[in-house]
């Protein structure tokens, strides 16, 4: 195993032996974010309430994407384009739940009227 994977399965020395960003998981914990950013886990729950930091939470897990936080790291704000794909996915799919509602409610009617 070479160093940058021993530093990916170990939070404590994601910060340590990583020499570039593509060394990085896709998807860092906040923990591994803290160390990397050299601040406490506090300071990065803070930013991850806050619109501006690419951290989405995953059922109780909180994950930073490793291209949004590099892009937001440079003040770059193109990591808010993939943030608004997947609201778009998410709408997509609130549409599509309330379309087959609408189907049940319109087949109820119709077998209530018998038409």
């Amino acid at each position: 195993m070479n160093q940058a994977a021993k530093a990916i399965s170990d939070p404590k020395m994601i910060a340590k032996n990583i020499s570039n960003w593509d060394e990085l998981p896709l998807f860092l914990t906040v923990e591994q974010t803290a160390q990397l950013m050299q601040c406490g886990t506090a300071h990065i729950y803070n930013l991850a309430r806050t619109k501006d930091f690419p951290a989405r939470r995953m059922t109780k897990t909180i994950v930073i994407s490793r291209d949004g936080l590099r892009q937001w790291a440079e003040g770059d704000e193109k990591w808010k384009q993939s943030i608004t794909i997947w609201q778009w996915q998410n709408i997509l799919q609130q549409m599509q739940r309330m379309g087959e509602v609408l189907e049940r409610i319109e087949k109820g009617r119709n077998l209530y009227t018998g038409t």
